[in-house]
């Protein structure tokens, strides 16, 4: 009745939290597995000079984060990977969502792009499901139309992300969001 209680579904496990303990459920995702990048890896393909942009933490400051910085996140079980990835407002990939299980793969990219026609934004929604191939903790796309083939599961200390390759030596991060 007053807010201090809420219904949650975490792995699969449905219950009642605190909210004060429900903070705490969010930060179990840090565990991860330490491997050197795979051969399919972006962060181990791209240049060492290799740069691009990203969120800082609050959000409100964008900075730029070579991909050597990165590391490869290998998550102890498939379903860790699940989330909401997000990038810069503007950008033309904007949002994805992944669910990883142990048999199936769900990936829906929310894209932005100019209509050619009436030079109006509009956002397209990609849901990949058999277009989608797993190797460790990268993912191949072999849909035409998303804008890019490949997304690796990335951290940087403790924040994780989705590197994705957009292009012509072009990369962007998603930052998973926090809940």
């Amino acid at each position: 009745m007053e807010g201090k209680w809420t219904y949650l579904c975490y792995r699969g496990i449905k219950g009642w939290a605190q909210l004060e303990q429900s903070a705490l459920i969010g930060d179990i995702s840090r565990d991860y597995i330490d491997k050197p990048p795979t051969e399919q890896s972006l962060i181990a393909l791209a240049p060492d000079d290799t740069v691009t942009v990203a969120l800082t933490e609050g959000g409100d400051n964008y900075i730029s984060v070579r991909l050597s910085q990165l590391s490869p996140w290998f998550a102890p079980e498939d379903s860790v990977y699940a989330g909401f990835y997000e990038g810069l407002p503007g950008e033309n990939v904007g949002l994805i969502i992944v669910n990883v299980f142990p048999e199936a793969i769900t990936l829906l990219a929310k894209v932005s792009i100019i209509d050619p026609e009436s030079l109006e934004p509009r956002e397209e929604e990609y849901l990949l499901t058999s277009e989608l191939e797993r190797r460790e903790n990268v993912l191949i796309v072999r849909e035409e139309e998303v804008p890019f083939r490949k997304a690796e599961f990335v951290r940087q200390g403790d924040r994780r992300g989705l590197l994705i390759e957009l292009g012509e030596g072009r990369y962007a991060i998603l930052w998973r969001r926090r809940f």
